[in-house]
């Protein structure tokens, strides 16, 4: 990705407590993404005090060791502010229908930005039908396509849209089935893993679901202190959130030679019956893209994943950029709302 550097001088910018100060303004420039820049302040001795994106509208402060452990004030949670809390329809009479959306075999939530929100920005697929319903509504159906019903049809699952040989994610210079500098799938620790996810001899669909469990078990302290680490380093640290989950596994798949990508978008959490920014992984197996969770470890995902975009993660792709600015946009401004469901 090409990053442009340029000085613009001194400028004021406002502290969170105290007086407007003057610092040295850097701006960073990502030449790909239009519109995508990150300002920095320094201070006279050349610390940075603020790092802020406007489109992101985002910003940080650096700020003594002190404030840093302050509690949070009472009524404020940062968590809570970046869910989008989830609405029932009316013509829904199922008693407590969110309760195991992501064991149903069909739901549609309609999502809501008021700024505006364009049905082609989210991916159809097999398992995700999109309608624009107005400027700022979008209907989303999810239905499950999980690796154990390729199992039944040995794999042998025809792609409904025809697949340009050069770009076929299984070929062998396909950056799908290549080590980067995140999908570390080259790494020997990585590789150690993905051998003992699942047998020498094992189909695609069994080490995809070996290698999903073995993930979520590998990686047994979750947390959120990485903003993302790449699979070696998750391969031994054992630690991280979904991101960590998704590029470890996609690794993983990659040193069996199973081709692998990761996913961003939205996925329900129970907890707050509310969706949350998250990222999975795909691979692709029987000419088809099948979504896994390693976080959750369900074999596949269900009907609570609404996917937003998906990268390579090769050097220098921004897709996985992108994807994150619309999944802030949603979590940002958006609402949901359930329109229907069906259970098994």
């Amino acid at each position: 990705m090409t990053v442009r550097v340029q000085g613009a001088g001194m400028q004021s910018y406002d502290p969170p407590e105290g007086k407007p100060r003057k610092g040295r303004k850097t701006l960073m420039q990502y030449v790909e993404i239009p519109g995508l820049s990150i300002e920095l302040f320094q201070d006279d001795s050349g610390e940075i005090v603020l790092t802020q994106s406007p489109l992101l509208q985002s910003a940080m402060w650096t700020v003594s060791q002190a404030d840093a452990l302050k509690e949070i004030p009472e009524g404020v949670d940062l968590g809570h502010s970046a869910l989008v809390k989830i609405d029932i329809a009316k013509k829904i009479t199922i008693p407590e229908p969110l309760s195991g959306v992501h064991q149903s075999t069909a739901a549609t939530f309609r999502l809501t930005v008021p700024s505006g929100l364009d049905a082609k920005t989210i991916p159809a697929s097999d398992m995700q039908t999109v309608k624009q319903i107005t400027p700022q509504q979008v209907e989303v159906t999810l239905r499950p396509l999980r690796p154990k019903s390729l199992a039944k049809k040995e794999n042998n699952v025809p792609n409904p849209q025809d697949i340009d040989p050069s770009h076929r994610p299984d070929r062998k210079d396909a950056p799908e089935l290549a080590s980067s500098t995140y999908i570390t799938s080259a790494d020997a620790q990585v590789q150690k893993l993905a051998k003992e996810a699942a047998p020498i001899d094992a189909s695609a669909v069994e080490i995809a679901l070996g290698c999903e469990r073995q993930v979520q078990q590998w990686v047994s302290r979750k947390t959120m202190s990485s903003n993302l680490a790449t699979a070696a380093e998750v391969a031994r640290s054992k630690e991280g959130d979904c991101t960590e989950h998704a590029v470890l596994l996609a690794a993983m798949l990659r040193a069996r030679g199973v081709p692998a990508r990761v996913a961003v978008g939205l996925v329900y959490w129970d907890r707050y019956q509310a969706f949350a920014g998250h990222a999975w992984t795909e691979a692709y197996i029987g000419d088809r893209w099948i979504p896994l969770d390693a976080t959750l470890a369900q074999g596949g995902i269900g009907a609570g994943h609404i996917k937003l975009s998906d990268s390579t993660m090769a050097d220098g792709a921004p897709n996985l950029l992108l994807s994150a600015m619309t999944t802030w946009r949603l979590l940002n401004d958006g609402t949901a709302e359930l329109i229907s469901i069906s259970r098994q």
